[in-house]
């Protein structure tokens, strides 16, 4: 028997999936629901049933994947509500330790059949 927190928790989830959703709709990332159910293979009547009714459950886990497969969108906010709702952008790679910060090009070796003009 579900209790009122795993309730809770499943409700938080889908709000935070709906809410991610107009966001991708409002900053034109994604056309709109009808494309999200049809790309990804989602029952529309389903969605909208789902949008509609937040305490039922009709959401399937596979609804999620594409938000944070395609769409940017950060897993650990999707099912916690920790952190940005989108991926932090990737770190800089530090630069290597050495001698040269961006070392010199190596000399060119001539072509064959070019004739190599200066003096050893």
């Amino acid at each position: 028997m579900r209790t009122e927190e795993s309730r809770a928790i499943d409700n938080a989830i889908k709000k935070r999936f709906f809410e991610a959703i107009g966001m991708l709709m409002a900053s034109k990332a994604l056309r709109g629901r009808q494309t999200y159910c049809r790309l990804h293979d989602i029952n529309k009547r389903h969605f909208y049933e789902q949008e509609k009714n937040i305490e039922k459950a009709i959401l399937k886990p596979y609804w999620l994947v594409p938000l944070v497969a395609y769409y940017n969108i950060n897993a650990e906010w999707l099912l916690t509500g920790k952190g940005g709702m989108f991926k932090p952008a990737p770190k800089p790679r530090k630069e290597r330790a050495g001698r040269y910060k961006n070392p010199p090009a190596p000399a060119a070796a001539p072509l064959q059949g070019e004739l190599n003009l200066e003096e050893p």
